[in-house]
């Protein structure tokens, strides 16, 4: 089973998760987002991009909320968007942007 997940998983594919009281997660998710494109600048992967990071949300409301405040702690470091699937429009052009670079962080639920 191990190696056929192995042949469907992209090696370059990371896994982070962050654990942290409700008044300090923003402030920690953003300075791990912040750190991991630092890393990545410093040593960039041969042939690689920019990082691209899904960062999941419980729910809509977290999510938006979220959203507006990424937007404005990532500012001229990453664009943020969001795929919400009840309040959010054009889920597809949303999906279509973050797989083509032209956004490097999606906020969903």
């Amino acid at each position: 089973a191990a190696d056929s997940l192995r042949l469907r998983l992209d090696p370059g594919l990371v896994h982070r998760s962050l654990l942290a009281p409700a008044d300090a997660a923003m402030l920690r998710l953003t300075r791990m987002l912040q750190a991991e494109l630092l890393a990545h600048d410093a040593d960039p992967p041969e042939g690689g991009g920019r990082p691209r990071v899904v960062v999941f949300f419980p729910d809509e409301a977290t999510a938006s909320r979220a959203l507006t405040l990424m937007r404005d702690a990532l500012w001229g470091e990453h664009k943020v968007c969001a795929l919400l699937p009840n309040t959010g429009k054009t889920p597809v052009d949303i999906m279509e942007q973050f797989r083509y670079g032209a956004t490097s962080v999606m906020c969903a639920t």
